[in-house]
């Protein structure tokens, strides 16, 4: 009898363990498969969830110009190397609002166009030829050694700096050589709000009144980066240009002001960019100002 009660309650127990152990890996695979579903949904839910950033595409083209389209004569270069908006996220704007936005910063020949890479061909195509006729009448002179001043270049760029916060910033660098002892650049900065889907300006920051303090925070953050102090700035500089303007750049933790060769300080000098960091800053900006979403919390 002893040895029937041992075999009966040994079956007992293995029975038992057996259900938990098919409950067991039951649980662990209903567990498993609740799981998966949970990121397969993740999944779906972020690959329907709009990115909310642009998207870009580039156009580059360089062709020369020769007067009289003689290989043996001087000749005009028009490069032109393009980032714009090419899809993505585009606020409340639609794309080709946008394109047509970018195009009015970029120089005279290229403010409008179907397509940024068609302004950008027919900027090209007119630049020859506008130089092929201004030229025509210096056939003899082009023909003479001494005939470099007739080799005009033109080039024009942009990048795509700021991607963050519903803004789009992005440079516009124009370089022209005309004949000169040297050619220019001029670049600008562009910051389009695309919630309000207008570009972004000074006076979206800052109250006109506030203008002198962010003057002399300018000056000050020059006179610290070159080492030196605000009273000594006039030697090099010309103090009464370092002021605000609508030429400025955000970045992750400032705001960044571009001023060209000859606007604060002689060419040699290049391009002058002061940055002032965003707490120095986020006590003068307008309460609705559109900048306000980039500050950090």
């Amino acid at each position: 009898m002893k040895f029937v009660h041992k075999t009966i309650a040994l079956m007992l127990i293995g029975g038992m363990t057996g259900l938990w152990s098919c409950r067991y890996f039951q649980s662990e695979k209903e567990d498993k498969a609740q799981s998966a579903a949970t990121e397969t949904t993740a999944s779906k839910t972020a690959a329907a969830a709009p990115s909310k950033e642009l998207k870009f595409a580039t156009f580059s083209e360089s062709r020369k110009g020769h007067i009289d389209n003689d290989a043996a004569l001087p000749a005009c270069t028009a490069e032109v190397s393009l980032v714009y908006p090419d899809g993505g996220y585009t606020g409340k704007l639609s794309l080709e609002q946008l394109q047509q936005l970018f195009l009015k910063s970029l120089p005279e020949g290229m403010q409008s166009g179907a397509t940024p890479s068609a302004a950008a061909r027919r900027f090209i195509e007119n630049y020859i030829r506008e130089y092929q006729s201004e030229m025509s009448e210096y056939r003899k002179e082009a023909r003479k050694k001494d005939n470099a001043w007739m080799n005009y270049e033109t080039i024009v760029s942009s990048k795509s700096l700021y991607n963050k916060h519903d803004f789009w910033g992005y440079s516009v660098e124009v370089y022209q050589y005309t004949g000169g002892a040297h050619g220019i650049s001029t670049t600008t900065y562009n910051v389009i709000d695309l919630k309000s889907g207008r570009p972004l300006s000074l006076q979206d920051l800052f109250a006109e009144s506030d203008y002198a303090v962010i003057n002399r925070m300018l000056r000050q953050q020059l006179a610290d980066d070159t080492g030196t102090s605000v009273d000594k700035l006039d030697s090099d500089y010309d103090v009464d240009n370092i002021v605000v303007n609508d030429s400025f750049m955000l970045g992750s933790d400032a705001v960044t002001w571009l001023y060209n060769p000859y606007d604060i300080a002689p060419y040699s000098f290049g391009t002058i960019r002061i940055a002032l960091p965003y707490r120095a800053i986020a006590g003068y900006l307008k309460t609705n100002s559109p900048l306000r979403r980039v500050l950090p919390e």
